[in-house]
This record gives structure tokens, C-alpha cells and sequence, in this order.
């Protein structure tokens, strides 16, 4: 069954307030920002899992010898 956009975003809506309870909207976006976050850094380094740490190892240990 396919579901029309409208009707996508208007079930998301719905979810996020219901996910939401008690939080205030504006503070909501503190959670809802670190998730993005978190999708974002799992994409970019996807098969990388040490990725990050070794990049800031590289950078700290080139910085000390130069």
C-alpha cells in the first residue's frame, strides 16, 4: 500500500508528539538534534568504526613532532 508524502509527514508529526509527552517543543529539539547528529557521524564513517579516533591521533601526534 503506498502511502501519499501528506500522509507520511502527518503520521511522523503525530509520532514525534506522541515519542514528545511531556517535553517542551523547545526543548525537544536538544534530543532530536543529537540524533541527527549521531545519523550523520554513523553514515559518514559507515565500515570505519574507529575512524574519528584515529584521524584525532594522526593529528595529535603530528602537531607534537612538528
Amino acid at each position: 500500500m503506498a502511502v501519499k508524502k501528506s500522509e507520511l509527514y502527518s503520521m511522523l508529526w503525530e509520532a514525534c508528539n506522541k515519542l514528545r509527552g511531556g517535553v517542551e517543543p523547545a526543548r525537544y529539539k536538544d534530543y532530536v538534534l543529537v540524533l541527527l547528529f549521531h545519523k550523520y557521524v554513523s553514515e559518514k564513517y559507515k565500515g570505519q568504526p574507529y575512524a574519528m579516533i584515529l584521524s584525532r591521533l594522526v593529528d595529535t601526534f603530528s602537531s607534537r613532532i612538528l
